[in-house]
This record gives structure tokens, sequence and C-alpha cells, in this order.
């Protein structure tokens, strides 16, 4: 271990012994970065000030359409749309009454707004809407009828067969459909002081969420061997929230309760399709008389109490506090074991719904003191405990709607889990003398399960970070962490136990009694050692300049895994400067390089004696032979650049500039040991590239009158093998949406006029 942490330590040395030293005083520097979160913008005019509102309106055109430059912001279709904004507050001067309107992006679907009034001090009332909008991929197509609907039928005409090739009606039947989310949201916020430093807080929102996704579903007897497809899933879904506050503000204490409910109703409980396949399932099952179901997103109510809290027991001795419980609870009715109404069932479902319940307790303490004056102290406690509460039984379904309800011996059972969480933390900081500062943090966490492979893992971690401000006009922050995380012995069996019903146990070999091979572990169950390094540098050279860097390294290896995830690496790499000759110019400019890799090993086998992962005499059984290994190593790097440019160029022409360039590249190596069924091919890389420009510019033709230019440029290209030339018939079992990665060029040109009100 020691010469893994000199290996990682030796690298960051010269960063360090490269500085030049330079004496300086007092004994708390000011925050180098202070100047990164002040207004940028290098002149503030009377143009945006000593007004109480503006009107814009105008008119914007996209000239093409898209789905990855108006992915989030409603831009996403070829046409013209309207410029909208408004915003106006008013005050009384013979009182404290105050109020506000706020409106953006009126011509879009993207809009939202506020409407509040107030008295300072004792009242508030706000009446808010939100829209926001995703829309996808827009190539995709789909044989099915009745998009947007939970029954998806085929076409009348229909040609079914074994394979997706099969399908003679295939192409004819293919139409494209729109993946689109929208959200709509309404809220009422209000606020009131009780007095004696109390104040009440309260809001209710109402959020619907409607439009058309994607799913994966498959119809099968053999998990190994389904029928696939994958589906347009409806989406109607509301979600209502209210919370209620009670808030005090004194002197040396200061504390919150609050209540927060949230209920979640899906307006589709169950999604059912036509099997498009004839498989030989038989006539009940095979096309056309065959459908199969998908259970969505059940309706379920969350409801939680919490309490915050800091108490100032004297200058030098602070104690804070955060506790919450609450609960979940979905009992939602359940839905057949089949929607086809020819399968037999002779079993019913062994309940009318889970009743499920799970009670979440969360506490967080923290006592900091200062015995000296420039030493700080802190202890931290931590407690995050779930109890699922939720009725344990087994159920006898079917197979993906393949076949009839099986022998009772395949009954299946549900596994609560239950967590319990503590972390601990000390940390001590101590301010040295030449605007040092020594930081040491040592932290302890523990967690138990149950119902999981592993009943209790432990973590210790120790991090130290270093700030100096004596290098005047460098300043710098070094930190590094060390971590180990230790789990108790591995039960492989343990799923297979919870799982499955005694007689299928019984009839079992025990070298076969698991779901995932027994060398197979989990990655956030098993031994990890971490190490983390940051680098933070910020020089500046000047009034006018500042250069930053900021580096960080971090290390994972899963040194017991034997298959699994081996170990994850990461990079990144960040060089920002500033530049501000005068208050009419600022100019910016950064470079983002970020690495991460990982590898992971797996081992290929079937099921029967080819299962047997304990064998040591040849000839070996698939699963007990190392030769049927396969690596897969990850390598995504992106790198990234942009400018920015403030130009106040005349006194009435302000300009802004902003150019940005991503590309990222995804590369996996796969590696195998001899077995002859397993030979590998090299996969391409996973590529894409995006720039973006965009410019504004505002002229004032009078003190409350502008004309407003705004233009970007966007350009995004995508190459991906998994979807890329791969046709809906592609892939014989599996019916896929025969989509391509985006290509798009997009120009956005919009001209406003913005009027001040006075």
């Amino acid at each position: 271990m020691t010469s893994k942490i000199i290996k990682f330590v030796i690298p960051l040395l010269p960063l360090g012994i490269a500085v030049p030293l330079a004496a300086q005083t007092g004994d708390e520097p000011p925050d180098p970065y202070s100047a990164l979160s002040e207004e940028s913008r290098p002149l503030n005019t009377r143009w945006e000030t000593d007004y109480k509102g503006e009107l814009e309106a105008g008119g914007a055109y996209v000239n093409s359409d898209n789905f990855m430059f108006g992915q989030y912001n409603g831009l996403y279709e070829k046409g013209a749309t309207f410029i909208g904004n408004a915003q106006w507050q008013g005050w009384r001067t013979d009182s404290s009454q105050y109020w506000q309107v706020d409106a953006r992006d009126l011509g879009l679907e993207t809009r939202r707004g506020k409407l509040e009034w107030g008295m300072a001090g004792r009242m508030r009332v706000a009446l808010l809407f939100d829209n926001q909008i995703q829309v996808k991929n827009d190539s995709a197509q789909t044989p099915f009828l009745g998009e947007g609907s939970a029954k998806l039928v085929l076409p009348p005409n229909w040609v079914g067969g074994a394979n997706t090739s099969d399908w003679s009606l295939l192409y004819p039947s293919l139409q494209g459909f729109d993946r689109k989310l929208e959200r709509h949201k309404y809220g009422l916020q209000f606020d009131t002081a009780l007095g004696a430093g109390w104040t009440l807080l309260s809001s209710f929102s109402s959020e619907q969420k409607e439009g058309t996704g994607d799913i994966g579903a498959a119809i099968y007897r053999d998990a190994a061997s389904p029928l696939a497809a994958l589906l347009p899933q409806p989406i109607d879904q509301r979600t209502t929230d209210f919370d209620l506050a009670f808030d005090y503000q004194g002197n040396a204490l200061q504390l919150k309760a609050s209540y927060h409910f949230s209920d979640f109703n899906n307006g589709e409980d169950l999604l059912s399709w036509q099997n498009p396949y004839n498989a030989g399932y038989g006539p009940v099952v095979d096309y056309p008389n065959g459908y199969g179901g998908i259970a969505l997103a059940p309706d379920n109510q969350f409801q939680q109490l919490r309490l915050t809290g800091n108490w100032i027991i004297m200058p030098t001795l602070r104690l804070q506090m955060d506790g919450s419980y609450a609960r979940t609870e979905q009992d939602d009715d359940f839905p057949l074991y089949t929607v086809n109404p020819g399968l037999a069932v002779d079993e019913p479902v062994p309940r009318s719904d889970l009743n499920a319940q799970v009670d979440t307790t969360t506490l967080g303490l923290a006592l900091v003191a200062r015995p000296m004056r420039k030493l700080t102290l802190e202890g931290r406690y931590r407690l995050d405990d779930r109890n699922n509460d939720s009725p344990r039984d087994g159920y006898l379904y079917v197979r993906g709607d393949g076949a009839d309800q099986p022998a009772s011996k395949f009954t299946a059972y549900n596994a609560p889990h239950d967590t319990r969480k503590q972390s601990a933390a000390f940390e001590g900081a101590y301010r040295l003398p030449g605007r040092n500062k020594l930081s040491l943090e040592y932290a302890y966490q523990r967690v138990d399960r149950s119902n999981a492979a592993v009943e209790t893992t432990r973590e210790n971690s120790l991090r130290g970070w270093w700030k100096n401000n004596s290098w005047q006009p460098l300043s710098a922050r070094v930190e590094l962490l060390y971590a180990d995380l230790a789990a108790d012995t591995y039960d492989w069996a343990q799923s297979y136990y919870s799982r499955f019903d005694t007689e299928l146990i019984n009839e079992t070999p025990d070298d076969q009694r698991y779901t995932t091979h027994p060398a197979l572990s989990q990655y956030h169950l098993s031994n990890r050692e971490r190490l983390l390094g940051k680098v933070d540098l910020n020089y500046f050279l000047s009034n006018q300049w500042n250069l930053a860097l900021n580096m960080l390294w971090r290390r994972d290896d899963f040194d017991k895994s034997t298959l699994g995830l081996i170990d994850e690496r990461s990079d990144s790499y960040v060089f920002s400067a500033n530049y501000q000759p005068h208050q009419a110019l600022n100019l910016s400019a950064y470079f983002n390089f970020n690495r991460y890799g990982a590898s992971q090993s797996g081992r290929a086998f079937v099921g029967g004696v080819e299962k047997n992962a304990f064998a040591v005499v040849p000839p070996l059984p698939q699963a007990s032979d190392p030769g049927r290994n396969w690596d897969v190593d990850n390598d995504d790097t992106t790198r990234a650049l942009g400018m920015a440019l403030q130009w106040q160029a005349m006194e009435r022409l302000q300009l802004d500039f902003d150019y940005s360039f991503i590309d990222t590249r995804g590369e996996n190596t796969f590696t195998t040991y001899g077995a002859p069924d397993l030979a590998t091919e090299p996969l391409p890389e996973v590529k894409t590239r995006q720039h973006q420009f965009r410019f504004s510019g505002s002229y004032h033709l009078r003190d409350n009158l502008s004309l407003n230019l705004h233009y970007q440029y966007f350009r995004f290209q995508g190459d991906n093998w998994a979807i890329d030339d791969v046709a809906p018939d592609s892939i014989n079992k599996v019916l896929s949406f025969g989509e391509e990665s985006p290509d798009e060029s997009v120009n956005y040109l919009g001209l406003s006029v913005s009027y001040r009100l006075r």
C-alpha cells in the first residue's frame, strides 16, 4: 500500500516545488476565487438599471428540425417563433407593499412565469407556472399502431415470422413517432411573519407530465431467448407536492421544522402489445392472438417531517443538527399475472396490492469549535436508516406471457431490503504562518444491509488539504485522500435462497444455487482502495489577467474482485483565463480535458452441468473454466474548449460573443482467453462532436428603448455503432427503432425590441 501512495504523490510534488516563495502577513487571506462569482459584464450602464420593468417582443426563426439543439429549450421545430418576455415590479413609498411580475419565453413551450405580492418583512404570496419540454431522437420508427395509448397493435395485414427478417410487411408498416415529454407545473407560495422571530413558509404545486417515451419489452418462456421489441411508451403522470415549514431566527438559535407531502399518480398502469413473432409458441402466444404486458410505475405517496437547527452555544462553539423521518407508501392494485386470456392461470396473485411501506430516518449532527484563534475543530455524525416493512409473498408469475402458469416450485419471492448507514468524521484545520492553512480529516462509515450478498461494509478514509495564499500573486490548494472499503464475506448464494421456493432449491445441486457467478462481486459490496488528489492553482498576473488550473485524479482498485469491476480511474484538467483590459471589455476562455477508464471481467457459461462453478479437475465445466473469461476496458475522453467576449463597444451598443466546442470519444476493448466460441472483433469508437456559437447585441435607441439581435449556430455530429446502420430487423429476435445518430446543423436568428418601464 505504501508503494501505491508514493507512486501517486510523486507526480504532484513538482507542482508545489516549482512555485516561488514570497512571505506575506495576515491571518485570514482573501478568497482568491471571489472575483469569479461577481458579475462579469464589464460595464453596468443606465440601460440596465433604474427602471421598474421591461417588455421584450419580437420574432425568431429556426432553419431546421432538430432534437439535440432544441432538446430542452423548445426550439426543436423549423419555423418562426415569438419572442416574449415581461418583467415589472413596483412598490408603494408610503408602505411596505411591493409586487412583481416576471414572465419568460412566452412564445415557446418552455414558458415560465411568476406573480408575487407582499409586504416587506411581513408577508409574501406568489403564483407561478413552469413549462418544460424534452425531445429525443426523432428518427425512431415502429410498426405498432396506437402510439400514445396503453395498447399497441399491429396493422391488420401483418405477416409474422420467427425472426424480424421474416416480416415481409415490416418496412411498409413503419411510421415515425415523436418521443417528446412535456411538463406543466403550477404552484402557489405563501409566507408570513408570525412574530417573535417565527415565520410560516408554505407552498403547493401540481405537475403534469405527458408525452411518449420508449421502453424495452419481451415475450418469452426462457429469459435466455426472448422475443424482444422496443415500444413507444405512453406517459401520463401527475405529481402533487405540498410543503409547510415554521422557521425561527434568533440571535443564538435558528430552527426550522418542516413537513413535505408528495403524491405521484400514473395515468397508465400497464402497457400491452401484440406479439409480432410466429416463433412456434403455439396459436395462443404467436401472432395474431398473443399479447405481452409490462407494468408501469405505480402510484405512491411520500411524507417527511424534518427539523434543522443551528445553535451558537458560545462565540467559539456551534452545534448544527439536521434530522428527518419519512414514509413512502405504495398500494397500487396488482395487474393479473398475464394479459393473455388464452394462457392457463390456476393460482391467482396472492394479494391485491403490495401494500409497500418504507420508513427512512436520517440524523446529522455537527459540532464546530474554535479552541484557539488559529485552530478549528469539527466533529460530524450521520445516520441514514431505511426500513422496508413491505410484506413478503410468493408469486407464481407467468414467465414473459409465453406459456401457461408454471408449477408451484417456480414460485418467486420478493425480498425487501433494509439499509442502515452510519458515518462519523473528525476534522481539524490550523492557520499556519504566511497565510497558509492546513486541514486534516478522518472519516469512518459502516453500512449494514439485509437481503444482500454482504451484510456489512466498513470504510475508513483520511483526507488532508493545504491552502496557500503567501505566494502572491499565486494561490494554491492541494488535497489528498486515501479510502479503504472493506466488506464482510461475500455470500454468493444469498439472492438464490431469498428469491426462490424451497422445493426448487432442494432440486438444485449445491454448486448451482446462484443467480450470478460466485466469483462475480457487486462493485458497491466489494473491497476497494481509493486514491484521490486535487490541485487548484489561481494566478493573478495583474488587475487585468487571471489564470486558473484545476486538476483531479481518482483511482479505485477493487483488489479482491475476480470477476466484475476490477478498477476505475478518472482524470480531469481545467485551464481557464480571464482578461479585462478595461471596464468595457471582458474576455474569458477555458480548456477542459476529462478521461474515464474502467476494467471489468466476466465469464461466459450456460446452465445445466456447465453451471458448476467449483470444479477443479479437468475437464472443467464452463462456469469453472478461466479460459472462458472475457475482459473489457472502457476508455472515455472528453475535450471541451470555450471562449466568451463581453464588449461595451459604444455607450449605446452592447455585444456578447460565445463559442464552445465539445468532442467525446468512447472505446471498448475486449479480450478473451482461448474459448473458440468467444472470439471478438474490435468495436468502433463512439464519437460525438459539438460546435455552438452565440452572438447577441443590443443597441439602445433611447434611454428606454433597445433593439436586440440574437444569433446561434449549432452543429452536432454523432457516430454510435450501437444504433447506426442497425435497421429495425438487423437483430433476429429484437425489433428496434432503426434510429440513427444525430447529425444536425441549426441556425437560429432572433430580432426583438425591449421597452423599459419607468
